[in-house]
Protein backbone atom coordinates (compact mmCIF):
# COMPACT_ATOMS: atom_id res chain seq x y z
CA UNK A 1 0.00 0.00 0.00
CA UNK A 2 1.42 3.30 -0.93
CA UNK A 3 1.83 6.12 1.25
CA UNK A 4 -1.02 8.77 1.54
CA UNK A 5 0.55 11.97 -0.07
CA UNK A 6 1.25 14.76 2.53
CA UNK A 7 -0.64 17.85 3.22
CA UNK A 8 1.00 19.85 0.90
CA UNK A 9 -0.78 18.12 -1.65
CA UNK A 10 -3.95 17.78 -2.78
CA UNK A 11 -4.88 14.94 -4.28
CA UNK A 12 -8.31 12.84 -4.23
CA UNK A 13 -8.09 8.92 -5.91
CA UNK A 14 -10.55 7.99 -8.18
CA UNK A 15 -11.69 4.52 -8.71
CA UNK A 16 -14.49 2.60 -11.14
CA UNK A 17 -16.54 0.61 -9.35
CA UNK A 18 -18.21 -0.62 -12.67
CA UNK A 19 -18.82 -4.37 -12.68
CA UNK A 20 -17.23 -4.55 -9.31
CA UNK A 21 -18.86 -5.92 -5.72
CA UNK A 22 -20.65 -2.81 -5.26
CA UNK A 23 -21.92 -1.87 -8.19
CA UNK A 24 -25.48 -3.56 -7.88
CA UNK A 25 -25.50 -2.49 -4.41
CA UNK A 26 -24.88 1.65 -5.85
CA UNK A 27 -27.34 1.02 -7.98
CA UNK A 28 -30.09 0.23 -5.03
CA UNK A 29 -28.93 2.72 -2.93
CA UNK A 30 -29.02 5.72 -5.86
CA UNK A 31 -32.49 4.54 -6.79
CA UNK A 32 -33.97 4.46 -3.60
CA UNK A 33 -32.35 7.51 -1.94
CA UNK A 34 -33.30 9.28 -5.21
CA UNK A 35 -36.49 10.74 -3.06
CA UNK A 36 -34.57 12.57 -0.63
CA UNK A 37 -31.90 14.19 -2.54
CA UNK A 38 -34.30 16.68 -4.55
CA UNK A 39 -36.31 18.24 -1.68
CA UNK A 40 -34.78 21.40 -0.78
CA UNK A 41 -36.17 24.20 -2.62
CA UNK A 42 -32.02 25.36 -3.42
CA UNK A 43 -32.21 21.86 -5.21
CA UNK A 44 -30.81 22.54 -9.30
CA UNK A 45 -31.16 19.63 -11.02
CA UNK A 46 -28.92 21.00 -14.35
CA UNK A 47 -27.86 23.77 -16.05
CA UNK A 48 -31.40 24.44 -17.84
CA UNK A 49 -33.23 23.78 -15.09
CA UNK A 50 -30.56 26.84 -13.53
CA UNK A 51 -31.57 29.28 -16.94
CA UNK A 52 -35.49 28.40 -16.27
CA UNK A 53 -35.30 29.72 -12.32
CA UNK A 54 -33.26 32.31 -13.87
CA UNK A 55 -36.06 33.57 -15.92
CA UNK A 56 -38.40 34.41 -12.70
CA UNK A 57 -35.82 36.94 -11.18
CA UNK A 58 -36.18 40.79 -11.80
CA UNK A 59 -34.32 43.60 -10.49
CA UNK A 60 -31.62 41.52 -9.09
CA UNK A 61 -29.00 43.56 -6.02
CA UNK A 62 -25.86 41.57 -5.48
CA UNK A 63 -25.25 38.92 -7.55
CA UNK A 64 -22.96 36.30 -5.56
CA UNK A 65 -21.86 32.43 -5.51
CA UNK A 66 -20.64 30.74 -2.74
CA UNK A 67 -18.94 27.31 -3.15
CA UNK A 68 -18.10 24.63 -0.63
CA UNK A 69 -14.28 23.71 -0.80
CA UNK A 70 -13.99 20.34 -1.28
CA UNK A 71 -17.46 18.84 -0.50
CA UNK A 72 -17.41 15.24 -1.38
CA UNK A 73 -14.10 14.60 0.83
CA UNK A 74 -15.36 16.48 3.49
CA UNK A 75 -19.17 15.50 4.46
CA UNK A 76 -18.98 14.48 7.64
CA UNK A 77 -20.38 10.15 7.70
CA UNK A 78 -21.25 10.13 11.07
CA UNK A 79 -24.13 13.14 10.97
CA UNK A 80 -25.09 12.34 7.65
CA UNK A 81 -26.08 8.75 8.39
CA UNK A 82 -28.11 10.55 11.14
CA UNK A 83 -29.68 12.46 9.10
CA UNK A 84 -30.07 9.81 6.58
CA UNK A 85 -31.92 7.71 9.00
CA UNK A 86 -34.22 10.84 10.48
CA UNK A 87 -35.25 11.13 7.04
CA UNK A 88 -36.02 7.77 5.76
CA UNK A 89 -38.17 7.55 9.30
CA UNK A 90 -40.36 10.82 7.77
CA UNK A 91 -40.16 9.87 4.50
CA UNK A 92 -41.07 5.78 3.04
CA UNK A 93 -38.96 4.91 -0.01
CA UNK A 94 -39.51 2.50 -2.01
CA UNK A 95 -37.69 -0.93 -1.07
CA UNK A 96 -38.70 -4.11 1.27
CA UNK A 97 -35.12 -3.19 2.86
CA UNK A 98 -35.98 -1.70 6.28
CA UNK A 99 -34.59 1.98 7.41
CA UNK A 100 -31.50 0.15 9.64
CA UNK A 101 -31.33 -2.22 6.70
CA UNK A 102 -30.47 0.63 3.86
CA UNK A 103 -28.26 2.48 6.42
CA UNK A 104 -26.28 -0.81 7.30
CA UNK A 105 -25.16 -0.80 2.85
CA UNK A 106 -23.82 2.66 2.85
CA UNK A 107 -21.33 1.95 5.39
CA UNK A 108 -17.72 1.49 3.57
CA UNK A 109 -17.11 -2.54 3.68
CA UNK A 110 -13.48 -1.80 3.01
CA UNK A 111 -11.56 1.40 4.78
CA UNK A 112 -7.86 1.35 3.08
CA UNK A 113 -6.34 3.04 5.82
CA UNK A 114 -7.89 3.45 9.59
CA UNK A 115 -9.30 6.85 10.47
CA UNK A 116 -6.85 8.50 12.77
CA UNK A 117 -7.48 9.04 16.27
CA UNK A 118 -9.93 11.52 17.63
CA UNK A 119 -11.08 12.63 13.79
CA UNK A 120 -13.92 12.83 12.65
CA UNK A 121 -14.92 10.16 9.74
CA UNK A 122 -15.59 11.39 5.90
CA UNK A 123 -16.02 10.49 3.14
CA UNK A 124 -12.46 10.68 2.58
CA UNK A 125 -9.68 9.67 0.08
CA UNK A 126 -9.06 6.65 1.78
CA UNK A 127 -12.17 4.77 2.20
CA UNK A 128 -14.30 2.79 -0.34
CA UNK A 129 -17.82 3.54 -0.59
CA UNK A 130 -20.66 1.59 -2.66
CA UNK A 131 -22.55 4.37 -3.76
CA UNK A 132 -22.44 7.85 -5.82
CA UNK A 133 -21.40 10.09 -3.41
CA UNK A 134 -24.19 12.52 -4.59
CA UNK A 135 -26.74 11.06 -3.17
CA UNK A 136 -25.53 11.15 0.84
CA UNK A 137 -24.00 14.37 -0.02
CA UNK A 138 -26.72 16.28 -1.42
CA UNK A 139 -29.04 15.13 1.44
CA UNK A 140 -26.07 16.10 4.05
CA UNK A 141 -26.53 19.77 1.86
CA UNK A 142 -30.33 19.76 2.37
CA UNK A 143 -30.03 19.72 5.84
CA UNK A 144 -27.03 22.35 6.09
CA UNK A 145 -28.98 25.04 4.48
CA UNK A 146 -31.94 24.32 6.31
CA UNK A 147 -29.96 24.94 9.43
CA UNK A 148 -27.92 26.97 8.50
CA UNK A 149 -31.09 29.46 7.30
CA UNK A 150 -33.00 29.05 10.88
CA UNK A 151 -29.91 30.96 12.51
CA UNK A 152 -28.98 33.16 9.40
CA UNK A 153 -28.46 36.90 10.55
CA UNK A 154 -30.29 37.26 7.13
CA UNK A 155 -32.61 35.51 4.64
CA UNK A 156 -31.28 35.65 0.64
CA UNK A 157 -33.67 36.80 -1.77
CA UNK A 158 -32.54 33.24 -3.54
CA UNK A 159 -30.33 30.65 -2.83
CA UNK A 160 -29.87 28.21 -5.72
CA UNK A 161 -27.38 25.02 -5.17
CA UNK A 162 -25.78 22.49 -7.58
CA UNK A 163 -23.75 20.21 -5.28
CA UNK A 164 -21.12 22.49 -4.33
CA UNK A 165 -22.02 25.59 -6.41
CA UNK A 166 -24.59 28.49 -5.53
CA UNK A 167 -26.17 31.16 -6.89
CA UNK A 168 -27.42 33.56 -4.49
CA UNK A 169 -28.89 37.16 -4.69
CA UNK A 170 -28.76 39.37 -1.87
CA UNK A 171 -30.35 42.75 -0.81
CA UNK A 172 -28.11 45.70 -1.04
CA UNK A 173 -27.92 46.74 2.41
CA UNK A 174 -26.90 42.83 3.13
CA UNK A 175 -23.21 42.33 3.88
CA UNK A 176 -22.28 38.75 1.57
CA UNK A 177 -18.84 38.66 4.06
CA UNK A 178 -21.20 37.81 7.27
CA UNK A 179 -23.35 35.23 6.10
CA UNK A 180 -19.54 33.92 4.48
CA UNK A 181 -18.70 33.66 8.19
CA UNK A 182 -22.10 32.57 9.14
CA UNK A 183 -21.71 29.64 7.23
CA UNK A 184 -18.38 28.57 8.01
CA UNK A 185 -19.26 28.52 11.78
CA UNK A 186 -21.74 25.43 11.19
CA UNK A 187 -18.87 22.92 10.69
CA UNK A 188 -15.60 23.07 10.80
CA UNK A 189 -15.44 20.73 7.99
CA UNK A 190 -18.02 22.03 5.73
CA UNK A 191 -15.99 25.25 4.43
CA UNK A 192 -17.03 27.95 2.03
CA UNK A 193 -15.18 30.51 -0.36
CA UNK A 194 -17.29 33.85 -2.36
CA UNK A 195 -17.15 35.01 -5.84
CA UNK A 196 -18.67 38.52 -6.30
CA UNK A 197 -19.72 39.68 -9.44
CA UNK A 198 -17.02 41.40 -11.83
CA UNK A 199 -17.75 43.75 -14.46
CA UNK A 200 -21.82 42.32 -13.85
CA UNK A 201 -21.32 38.89 -14.22
CA UNK A 202 -20.72 36.36 -12.38
CA UNK A 203 -20.25 32.60 -14.01
CA UNK A 204 -22.26 29.88 -12.52
CA UNK A 205 -22.26 25.98 -14.16
CA UNK A 206 -21.81 26.41 -17.61
CA UNK A 207 -24.05 29.58 -17.81
CA UNK A 208 -22.48 33.12 -17.73
CA UNK A 209 -24.94 34.71 -15.71
CA UNK A 210 -25.35 39.01 -16.63
CA UNK A 211 -26.64 41.86 -15.60
CA UNK A 212 -27.47 44.95 -18.58
CA UNK A 213 -28.13 48.35 -18.22
CA UNK A 214 -32.11 48.06 -17.27
CA UNK A 215 -30.69 45.64 -14.20
CA UNK A 216 -31.97 42.39 -15.97
CA UNK A 217 -30.24 38.99 -15.91
CA UNK A 218 -29.47 37.92 -19.57
CA UNK A 219 -26.83 34.94 -20.19
CA UNK A 220 -25.07 33.30 -21.91
CA UNK A 221 -22.60 30.47 -22.41
CA UNK A 222 -19.81 29.72 -20.03
CA UNK A 223 -16.79 28.60 -20.48
CA UNK A 224 -13.72 28.29 -18.37
CA UNK A 225 -10.28 29.92 -19.28
CA UNK A 226 -8.26 26.47 -19.57
CA UNK A 227 -10.90 25.64 -22.03
CA UNK A 228 -9.51 24.13 -25.56
CA UNK A 229 -12.57 23.98 -27.58
CA UNK A 230 -11.17 20.44 -28.90
CA UNK A 231 -13.79 18.02 -29.31
CA UNK A 232 -13.90 14.54 -31.09
CA UNK A 233 -11.88 15.60 -34.65
CA UNK A 234 -13.44 14.63 -37.35
CA UNK A 235 -10.95 12.61 -39.25
CA UNK A 236 -11.08 9.05 -36.77
CA UNK A 237 -13.68 6.98 -37.84
CA UNK A 238 -15.70 7.35 -35.33
CA UNK A 239 -19.36 7.24 -36.32
CA UNK A 240 -20.96 10.37 -37.69
CA UNK A 241 -24.14 10.54 -35.83
CA UNK A 242 -21.53 11.02 -32.63
CA UNK A 243 -19.93 13.70 -34.28
CA UNK A 244 -22.93 15.32 -35.49
CA UNK A 245 -24.41 14.85 -32.21
CA UNK A 246 -22.03 17.04 -30.46
CA UNK A 247 -23.09 20.01 -32.71
CA UNK A 248 -26.74 19.55 -32.04
CA UNK A 249 -26.16 19.07 -28.06
CA UNK A 250 -23.56 22.09 -27.92
CA UNK A 251 -26.02 24.36 -30.68
CA UNK A 252 -28.62 23.91 -28.32
CA UNK A 253 -27.01 24.51 -25.49
CA UNK A 254 -26.44 27.92 -27.55
CA UNK A 255 -30.18 28.42 -27.89
CA UNK A 256 -31.45 27.65 -24.59
CA UNK A 257 -28.53 30.06 -22.70
CA UNK A 258 -28.08 32.40 -24.94
CA UNK A 259 -30.56 35.36 -23.85
CA UNK A 260 -29.26 38.52 -25.51
CA UNK A 261 -27.69 37.47 -28.64
CA UNK A 262 -27.71 34.12 -30.15
CA UNK A 263 -25.02 34.85 -33.06
CA UNK A 264 -21.80 35.72 -31.85
CA UNK A 265 -21.99 32.15 -29.91
CA UNK A 266 -23.42 30.28 -32.74
CA UNK A 267 -20.65 31.80 -34.72
CA UNK A 268 -18.27 30.48 -32.05
CA UNK A 269 -19.27 27.17 -32.56
CA UNK A 270 -19.32 27.42 -36.68
CA UNK A 271 -15.29 28.51 -36.09
CA UNK A 272 -13.98 25.88 -33.50
CA UNK A 273 -15.96 22.73 -35.44
CA UNK A 274 -14.63 23.53 -39.06
CA UNK A 275 -10.80 25.05 -37.95
CA UNK A 276 -9.88 23.50 -35.16
CA UNK A 277 -11.93 19.76 -35.30
CA UNK A 278 -11.70 19.68 -39.61
CA UNK A 279 -15.59 19.14 -39.72
CA UNK A 280 -17.23 20.06 -43.32
CA UNK A 281 -18.20 23.63 -43.50
CA UNK A 282 -21.56 22.23 -45.19
CA UNK A 283 -21.83 19.71 -42.14
CA UNK A 284 -21.26 22.19 -39.66
CA UNK A 285 -23.54 24.89 -41.40
CA UNK A 286 -26.59 22.15 -41.99
CA UNK A 287 -26.26 20.79 -38.47
CA UNK A 288 -25.94 24.17 -36.57
CA UNK A 289 -28.99 25.65 -39.01
CA UNK A 290 -31.36 22.80 -38.70
CA UNK A 291 -31.27 23.81 -35.15
CA UNK A 292 -30.76 27.65 -35.02
CA UNK A 293 -33.51 28.50 -37.17
CA UNK A 294 -36.02 26.40 -35.41
CA UNK A 295 -37.51 25.36 -38.93
CA UNK A 296 -39.29 21.75 -37.44
CA UNK A 297 -41.70 20.32 -39.68
CA UNK A 298 -42.80 16.41 -39.08
CA UNK A 299 -43.89 13.76 -41.84
CA UNK A 300 -46.00 10.76 -41.72
CA UNK A 301 -45.61 7.71 -43.26
CA UNK A 302 -47.19 5.90 -45.63
CA UNK A 303 -50.63 4.44 -44.14
CA UNK A 304 -52.82 1.77 -45.42
CA UNK A 305 -55.08 3.47 -47.35
CA UNK A 306 -51.88 5.01 -49.82
CA UNK A 307 -50.62 1.94 -49.50
CA UNK A 308 -53.61 -0.18 -51.11
CA UNK A 309 -55.78 1.40 -53.75
CA UNK A 310 -59.24 -0.66 -54.55
CA UNK A 311 -57.35 -3.50 -56.01
CA UNK A 312 -55.86 -5.04 -53.01
CA UNK A 313 -52.50 -4.41 -54.45
CA UNK A 314 -49.52 -2.88 -53.23
CA UNK A 315 -48.46 0.39 -55.35
CA UNK A 316 -45.28 1.53 -54.08
CA UNK A 317 -43.01 2.27 -56.22
CA UNK A 318 -39.43 0.33 -55.54
CA UNK A 319 -36.88 2.27 -53.82
CA UNK A 320 -33.97 3.85 -55.54
CA UNK A 321 -30.54 2.58 -53.95
CA UNK A 322 -29.31 4.98 -50.99
CA UNK A 323 -26.27 5.55 -49.03
CA UNK A 324 -24.01 3.97 -52.67
CA UNK A 325 -20.42 3.95 -54.24
CA UNK A 326 -21.02 3.80 -57.49
CA UNK A 327 -19.12 4.04 -60.96
CA UNK A 328 -19.91 6.08 -64.10
CA UNK A 329 -17.45 5.04 -67.29
CA UNK A 330 -16.75 7.08 -70.25
CA UNK A 331 -16.14 5.75 -73.73
CA UNK A 332 -12.90 6.28 -73.85
CA UNK A 333 -11.90 3.99 -71.80
CA UNK A 334 -12.07 6.35 -68.09
CA UNK A 335 -14.31 5.96 -65.54
CA UNK A 336 -15.34 8.09 -62.48
CA UNK A 337 -15.66 6.42 -58.85
CA UNK A 338 -18.06 8.70 -56.16
CA UNK A 339 -20.38 8.11 -53.31
CA UNK A 340 -24.12 9.29 -52.31
CA UNK A 341 -26.48 9.71 -49.22
CA UNK A 342 -29.39 10.23 -51.69
CA UNK A 343 -31.14 8.25 -54.38
CA UNK A 344 -28.42 7.58 -57.18
CA UNK A 345 -30.79 8.45 -59.92
CA UNK A 346 -30.43 12.40 -58.08
CA UNK A 347 -26.92 12.00 -58.14
CA UNK A 348 -26.98 11.45 -61.70
CA UNK A 349 -29.11 13.98 -62.15
CA UNK A 350 -27.39 16.30 -60.90
CA UNK A 351 -23.79 15.13 -63.03
CA UNK A 352 -25.89 15.46 -65.92
CA UNK A 353 -26.68 18.92 -65.02
CA UNK A 354 -22.86 19.80 -64.00
CA UNK A 355 -21.97 18.75 -67.25
CA UNK A 356 -24.41 20.77 -68.95
CA UNK A 357 -23.28 23.77 -67.24
CA UNK A 358 -19.70 22.91 -67.27
CA UNK A 359 -19.04 22.95 -63.70
CA UNK A 360 -15.27 23.17 -62.95
CA UNK A 361 -15.50 22.65 -59.66
CA UNK A 362 -16.63 18.90 -60.48
CA UNK A 363 -14.32 16.34 -61.40
CA UNK A 364 -16.69 14.65 -64.42
CA UNK A 365 -17.53 18.58 -66.58
CA UNK A 366 -13.83 18.75 -65.99
CA UNK A 367 -13.05 15.39 -68.31
CA UNK A 368 -15.62 16.64 -70.33
CA UNK A 369 -14.31 20.17 -71.42
CA UNK A 370 -10.35 18.48 -72.15
CA UNK A 371 -11.80 16.33 -74.06
CA UNK A 372 -15.56 17.75 -75.42
CA UNK A 373 -15.90 14.60 -78.06
CA UNK A 374 -16.35 12.23 -75.23
CA UNK A 375 -19.37 10.63 -73.53
CA UNK A 376 -20.22 9.98 -70.03
CA UNK A 377 -22.55 7.29 -70.22
CA UNK A 378 -24.81 7.99 -66.99
CA UNK A 379 -27.44 5.87 -67.72
CA UNK A 380 -25.31 2.97 -67.04
CA UNK A 381 -23.84 3.64 -63.49
CA UNK A 382 -22.86 0.73 -61.66
CA UNK A 383 -23.32 0.38 -57.74
CA UNK A 384 -19.91 -1.15 -56.14
CA UNK A 385 -21.49 -1.06 -52.61
CA UNK A 386 -24.88 0.23 -51.32
CA UNK A 387 -27.09 0.69 -47.79
CA UNK A 388 -23.92 2.66 -46.61
CA UNK A 389 -25.80 4.67 -44.73
CA UNK A 390 -23.11 6.01 -41.79
CA UNK A 391 -21.04 8.88 -43.49
CA UNK A 392 -17.78 7.57 -42.64
CA UNK A 393 -18.42 4.34 -43.81
CA UNK A 394 -19.27 5.61 -47.03
CA UNK A 395 -16.31 7.74 -47.05
CA UNK A 396 -13.63 4.84 -46.63
CA UNK A 397 -15.74 2.17 -49.09
CA UNK A 398 -15.18 4.82 -51.77
CA UNK A 399 -11.83 5.53 -51.25
CA UNK A 400 -10.95 1.60 -50.87
CA UNK A 401 -13.14 1.44 -54.64
CA UNK A 402 -10.53 4.05 -55.80
CA UNK A 403 -7.37 1.98 -54.72
CA UNK A 404 -9.16 -0.90 -56.00
CA UNK A 405 -10.23 0.70 -59.43
CA UNK A 406 -8.00 3.89 -60.47
CA UNK A 407 -10.41 5.31 -61.80
CA UNK A 408 -8.43 8.32 -63.51
CA UNK A 409 -11.81 11.09 -63.98
CA UNK A 410 -11.27 11.29 -60.09
CA UNK A 411 -8.90 14.32 -58.64
CA UNK A 412 -8.24 13.07 -55.30
CA UNK A 413 -8.03 9.73 -54.20
CA UNK A 414 -10.81 10.09 -51.53
CA UNK A 415 -10.56 9.43 -47.64
CA UNK A 416 -6.80 8.89 -46.28
CA UNK A 417 -6.06 5.69 -46.25
CA UNK A 418 -2.23 4.42 -44.63
CA UNK A 419 -0.49 2.85 -46.66
CA UNK A 420 0.12 -0.29 -44.87
CA UNK A 421 -3.48 -1.56 -45.97
CA UNK A 422 -2.77 -0.89 -49.65
CA UNK A 423 -2.11 -4.97 -49.86
CA UNK A 424 -4.87 -5.88 -47.62
CA UNK A 425 -7.44 -4.03 -50.25
CA UNK A 426 -5.84 -5.87 -53.61
CA UNK A 427 -6.81 -8.94 -51.60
Amino acid sequence: MPEPPSKSKRTRLLVCSRDTVFYKTAHHLTRTLAPLRKTADSFISDSTDFYSKLKNITDPDQIISYDVVDLFTNVPIDDTLQILRHRMTETPLETSLSTESNIALTLPPVSLLPTPPGATSTINRYTAYPWDPHSLTEIYMTHFEQQAFTTSPFQPICWYRKVDDTFVILKQDQDPTLLLQHLNQQHPRVQFTIEIEKDNQLPVLDVLVCRNSANRIQTSVYRKPTHTDQYIHFNPTHLLRTKTGIMSTLTKRAINFSSANLKPEIEHLRQIFTHLNNYPPNLVDKVITSHANIDTHFTSSNSLKILLRANGRNTTKPQEPKGVVYKIDCNCGQSYTGKTSRPINTRMKEHKTSTIKSDSKSAIPHHISKCPNHNINFDDVKILSNNLHDFTKRKLTEAVHIRLHKPSINRDQGYFIPFAYYELIKQ
